[in-house]
């Protein structure tokens, strides 16, 4: 697990693939909104996406990288709930931008408190 450098973002662009179902994280690899991003290898095949001004995350890129979920697990633990608490933040959301990383994310998180909701998201007319 790596975390990129601001001046890296751009590495991770590629894995929105045009999908702009989340411009939050979107908004995060361009440089226009604060946050981080944690990749699986200097050349990314799945992001993990801190979005500040959500106080949420955003998994992009291949949902069939299981090994990079173990990883965000393992920096839950040694990083991120340290992070998190020092910002007065208990509980954080994760949004993924293929329904195919769900199952993935439940096996994964299984023994934390997870809980599930459904997302309506309105798009404009074409």
């Amino acid at each position: 697990m790596l975390e990129l450098d601001q001046m890296q973002f751009h590495l991770s662009a590629h894995l929105t693939n045009g999908n702009i179902y989340y411009p939050e994280s979107e908004a995060v690899i361009r440089g226009h909104s604060p946050g981080r991003i944690f990749v699986d290898s200097p050349q990314p095949r799945a992001a993990l996406v801190w979005v500040k001004g959500q106080s949420g995350f955003y998994l992009l890129g291949n949902p069939n990288q299981k090994g990079f979920l173990v990883a965000v697990d393992r920096l839950i633990n040694t990083h991120l709930a340290a992070f998190l608490g020092a910002q007065g933040i208990s509980y954080f959301e994760f949004s993924a931008d293929d329904p195919a990383w769900h199952p993935a994310i439940e096996a994964v998180f299984s023994r934390r408190n997870l809980k599930s909701e459904p997302q309506f998201v309105y798009l404009p007319q074409q």
